[in-house]
């Protein structure tokens, strides 16, 4: 009898030290999340794919200083993918991409502002007379890990 009652107090501590560790299937993750982004539709394999992920609205979808995170990939063949890291604190996001055709680190336009070079949203928004696409209409649900953003370049 003494033996089985050491054994459910070894039971009954290892449960104890497990729950307060966060060890427990209903405790929220702390892990990041991974995401991936996949561009197609380029016109070319020339330059390269800016890739911007956003936590929050404002400067988006083209001021990069207020981003939660960028990445530069090269293209291969009609299509680009970009992996990020995004912390378990972040819920809701959007991405913005556009195709660096020349190099120059920017979204080059004619002389009425209208964009030389393709660009697109996540959820795939379209052009719009009025100006770019509002975070809103692009901000996707983080649910599952990995996430998969599939995205059509816009020319």
């Amino acid at each position: 009898m003494v033996a089985s009652t050491k054994i459910w107090r070894c039971v009954a501590v290892t449960m104890m030290l497990a729950s307060s560790s966060g060890l427990n299937a209903g405790e929220p993750t702390t892990a990041p999340t991974a995401l991936k982004v996949r561009i197609d539709g380029l016109r070319s394999a020339r330059g390269k794919v800016l890739a911007y992920v956003w936590d929050q609205g404002d400067g988006f979808p083209a001021d990069k200083k207020k981003t939660l995170t960028t990445a530069e990939v090269e293209i291969r063949g009609a299509e680009a993918v970009c992996d990020f890291v995004i912390p378990p604190s972040v819920k809701r996001l959007a991405v913005s991409v556009m195709h660096d055709e020349n190099g120059n680190g920017k979204m080059d336009s004619n002389f009425l502002g209208i964009p030389l070079e393709g660009y697109a949203t996540s959820r795939n928004v379209p052009h719009s007379m009025v100006g770019p696409p509002r975070y809103t209409d692009a901000e996707i649900e983080m649910r599952e890990t990995p996430a998969i953003v599939a995205i059509r370049m816009l020319y």
